[in-house]
């Protein structure tokens, strides 16, 4: 009870949304959505909930900045660090032993040493490659935000990360070489390069600040201003991606990437209506809970692979045609979304004993030392 009374539920909630937004988003990388033509209206609503998903990055960019803002550099600092470095590498060895043991590959010895070593052995791990990258230079990114000490020089970095990042995949979208390319536009993959956009992956940091700002200042708008928003944000950026993929394959461009400007409205907007709602009815039970899948949301992250291994190969044999697993969206994801939580809890809970088996013995250790003559 202290412990929930001393944590923000909202931030949790966000990184439960967060971590379910990841797996409704690998729902349409493994039923084939990339695979289909997109065009009628099952697409077009699948498009429209594969925009408003693609939340899921930017939420944890953005709480990440939320959260580590006000760290510094210290050894206690990197110790943070352990536990990530702990759930990656026991999921690493499951997602390993699933391959070798269960799907049938050909997997050397070396091979497990190399891959988590390499962040290859999960298909979904590039995350934490990103990730560890970020940790490493927040502390000296905190003394950047420190430095410009006003607002306004504050508002100026994260415009000018914004007009680096996010401003090209605006603009960067058509290929105006071919003559009436706006009625058709997805009879080419490529586009014309209108604006500079060398430095669009740099993202992570514009998500960082950005959750710095909200942690700072804040953002005030309405409740029922932010839905009406997001609603309209959702539609316009679905509407687009759907014409500009028409009849063809659907384009993973810049424009709809994690830098796209779709994303950067409709994760602000999402993270801003969860921080100011009130959760102070919710039932205590249930905040555990949330706060449990919150704490266990990497390891969700990352066992999810296994987890869609097992359920997408059966459900897309039973349900042959791609459009109609639309109307299976919600228990599929939930089923994976159950599955992937027990088998992470399971993975956090060895870590925590793990670590208190090594604190146990340093401590034992140290006794002995003390008591020799």
């Amino acid at each position: 009870m202290l412990k929930l009374e001393k944590r923000n539920i909202n931030l949790d909630v966000i990184r439960c949304i967060a971590v379910f937004s990841v797996i409704s988003v690998h729902f349409f990388n493994n039923t084939g959505f990339y695979q289909q033509i997109v065009s009628g209206k099952r697409m077009y609503c699948m498009v429209i909930m594969r925009t408003f998903f693609m939340i899921c990055v930017p939420l944890f960019l953005i709480l990440t900045g939320f959260l580590m803002s006000k760290k510094e550099l210290n050894r206690k600092y990197y110790k943070g660090l352990l536990r990530t470095i702990e759930v990656y590498v026991c999921a690493e060895l499951i997602c390993l032993c699933f391959k070798k043991y269960i799907l049938g590959e050909e997997i050397w010895k070396g091979r497990f040493i190399f891959d988590i070593i390499g962040v290859q052995g999960i298909d979904y791990s590039w995350y934490v490659e990103m990730y560890i990258g970020l940790f490493l230079l927040i502390p000296f990114l905190n003394l950047i935000w420190k430095g410009l000490e006003t607002k306004k020089r504050r508002v100026v970095l994260i415009l000018t990360l914004l007009l680096c990042t996010t401003i090209p995949t605006m603009f960067n979208i058509f290929d105006w070489s071919i003559s009436g390319f706006w009625t058709m536009p997805s009879i080419s993959q490529n586009y014309q390069s209108i604006m500079p956009d060398w430095w669009i992956n740099l993202y992570p940091l514009t998500y960082y600040f950005i959750g710095t700002y909200l942690r700072e200042y804040d953002l005030k708008i309405s409740v029922k201003i932010n839905i009406l928003m997001l609603i309209v944000a959702v539609v316009l950026g679905g509407t687009f991606n759907y014409y500009r993929s028409y009849n063809s394959l659907f384009e993973w461009g810049s424009y709809n990437g994690w830098n796209g400007i779709e994303n950067v409205i409709n994760s602000i907007l999402v993270f801003v209506l969860i921080l100011h709602m009130n959760f102070d009815k919710v039932f205590t039970c249930i905040k555990k809970g949330i706060v449990n899948i919150s704490e266990w949301s990497f390891g969700i992250y990352l066992l999810s692979w296994v987890t869609d291994q097992i359920i997408y190969s059966r459900f897309n044999a039973l349900v042959p045609e791609m459009v109609d697993r639309l109307n299976y969206f919600l228990p599929i994801v939930i089923s994976v979304f159950l599955c992937t939580i027990v088998l992470s809890a399971i993975v956090n809970i060895f870590c925590d004993l793990l670590e208190k088996t090594v604190v146990y013995l340093f401590e034992k250790y140290n006794k002995n030392i003390l008591n020799r003559p």
